[in-house]
């Protein structure tokens, strides 16, 4: 699930900065602060996937914190600008953060069933 979500954020991350980067410049030549605010907020949106995906494979918890800033942030940024990608992007990015919550957990499962060492005091 780890190698999932990561593999899914850094891909998305790349495609994300890809196309905010090309809209934020169209925006700026054409003169729609609109579009050039969309764009801007999208590249920002693209680093917050980068870095949840490379926390994914070691740190699901972080990333799962990254992801769900994403999501937050792609939210207001698409329902407030004309960039509509970034609601796709924000509902890829909670999907993305339900399975490092989904790893995590069970991360913490595997950890809990492990059985603890038990020392043994050394007799005088």
């Amino acid at each position: 699930m780890k190698t999932a979500a990561g593999v899914l954020s850094l891909v998305l991350g790349v495609l994300v900065l890809l196309q905010a980067s090309a809209l934020s410049c169209s925006g700026a030549y054409l003169g729609e602060e609109s579009l050039e605010h969309g764009g801007n907020t999208g590249i920002w949106v693209g680093l917050l996937f980068l870095a949840a995906g490379s926390f994914a494979f070691s740190l699901p918890r972080v990333s799962l914190w990254f992801l769900i800033l994403a999501g937050l942030l792609s939210f207001s940024a698409g329902i407030g600008t004309q960039y509509k990608d970034l609601l796709v992007w924000g509902v890829l990015s909670l999907g993305a953060a339900a399975m490092c919550w989904r790893a995590a957990r069970q991360e913490k499962k595997a950890q809990n069933a492990r059985p603890k060492k038990q020392y043994r005091k050394k007799k005088r």
